[in-house]
């Protein structure tokens, strides 16, 4: 079996290393200054790098990975698997199917890697959805790799993985935020210990934040505020714990919707006092 890695990244590398270590013949292409993986066959071309393949993999970055595709289509060969692996919308995937799919023969599959590759390399588990979802499946199932087939169209998957990646890209960015204010506040390690506590907890800790926010909105919004001053007294910038305030409180709108809201008060009460003028 002989697999094509495009884009020889962090990510790319791992998987290239993983199906060369499970007897796959690997073949990878980047056009950057990277490193090529032992026992990979570095290629100079796209074309060059996925003719004879079964399987592609796209892991290029969602900028450029419509225009990898369509560069790899005509010379992919009938009953390969394209596996477009970046974090891109639903409809990017989408038009990378159309695009490969041209190609008689040639199948899609919208893969989505769910977790951290440099912590579990080539066993991260993934979600897959498309017409060639069964038979990534069952290529990555050689390496162990848990696959969960949505059987669904493309866009299925990566929108699975968009709906983690609100939490997870959020979640990453407020624990870099507050473990920066702790340490210019010269409590780092406590609000390090603070943040892992909270983080083993669990399902029990998921119930607790989300019908704690529904039941105190009002409160924690109030308590999001003075974290902002905190912020802005420490001169870091606020503008992440600023726009966290509205969503402490799930009840009140908040933005434009505030806007709205209030704008459609003033017109209800403009037309309630023409109202009782009639009737005058």
């Amino acid at each position: 079996m002989r697999v094509a890695v495009l884009g020889l990244g962090e990510a790319g590398s791992l998987y290239a290393s993983g199906f060369r270590g499970n007897g796959w013949a690997v073949a990878g292409y980047d056009p950057g200054d990277v490193s090529t993986p032992d026992g990979v066959e570095r290629a100079d071309s796209v074309r060059a790098a996925v003719q004879g393949c079964d399987l592609v993999l796209g892991l290029t970055g969602a900028k450029v990975a419509l225009a990898v595709a369509r560069e790899a289509a005509p010379h992919l060969a009938s009953g390969t698997v394209f596996a477009d692996m970046n974090a891109a919308a639903p409809q990017l995937k989408r038009e990378i199917a159309q695009a490969v799919q041209e190609s008689a023969g040639v199948v899609f599959a919208d893969v989505s890697v769910i977790g951290s590759v440099p912590t579990h390399r080539h066993g991260t588990p993934l979600v897959t959805s498309g017409a060639g979802a069964a038979q990534v499946a069952a290529h990555f199932g050689t390496l162990g790799t848990p696959v969960e087939d949505l059987g669904a169209e493309p866009g299925a998957a990566s929108a699975r993985k968009l709906l983690r990646s609100v939490f997870m890209k959020g979640l990453g960015a407020i624990i870099t935020q507050t473990v920066e204010a702790g340490r210019a506040a010269g409590d780092e390690q406590w609000v390090r210990e603070q943040i892992a506590a909270e983080l083993a907890s669990g399902e029990s800790t998921l119930d607790r934040l989300y019908q704690g926010t529904v039941k105190h909105g009002e409160r924690r919004a109030f308590e999001v505020s003075a974290a902002a001053d905190l912020m802005a007294d420490l001169r870091l910038d606020a503008e992440l714990t600023q726009a966290i305030q509205p969503r402490a409180h799930p009840g009140r709108p908040s933005g434009r919707a505030e806007q709205r809201a209030a704008g459609e008060r003033r017109a209800a009460g403009r037309t309630r006092g023409r109202r009782h003028g009639e009737h005058r």
